[in-house]
């Protein structure tokens, strides 16, 4: 940072983190590791050039993954839709609210897997979990 205010309040705000993480450490609550990272992640501070480089790094690597998946995420959930369109009600003989209760399905096992899914996420590598998932609603897909 080139403004000299502009450095002295990150300096302020860091030393208000310290500060803070003191006082819970002080009191006994436990501090995980995420705040001690984000603690001496704010105490240092980076340059604009390199703020710059790692904000575009992401934007060109990240947000095309992340847009992909989203359009697959959707295709996913409409496929039921569409194959009404190609005659799946008749070709499975579901009339009245089974088509409703079939479409359902999806939400029903996604609100199921979230809690275990979020203590797995935390508690092993995120990099891991994901693709492990992926790969295994991919072959789920395929089958």
């Amino acid at each position: 940072m080139s403004n000299p205010r502009a450095l002295e309040v990150a300096q302020a705000d860091a030393t208000d983190l310290h500060a803070e993480a003191d006082l819970k450490k002080d009191l006994g609550d436990a501090v995980d590791e995420g705040y001690e990272l984000f603690d001496e992640a704010a105490a240092q501070v980076v340059p604009d050039d390199v703020d710059a480089a790692v904000r575009r790094k992401l934007d060109m690597h990240l947000l095309p993954l992340m847009c992909m998946l989203y359009g697959l995420n959707y295709v996913d959930k409409v496929a039921m839709g569409w194959a009404v369109l190609f005659e799946f009600r008749e070709d499975l003989n579901l009339a009245g609210t089974e088509y409703s209760w079939a479409s359902s399905m999806f939400y029903f096992g996604y609100l199921v897997a979230q809690y275990p899914a979020n203590y797995i996420l935390q508690r092993y590598k995120t990099a891991l979990i994901l693709s492990l998932s992926t790969i295994s609603w991919g072959v789920l897909m395929l089958g």
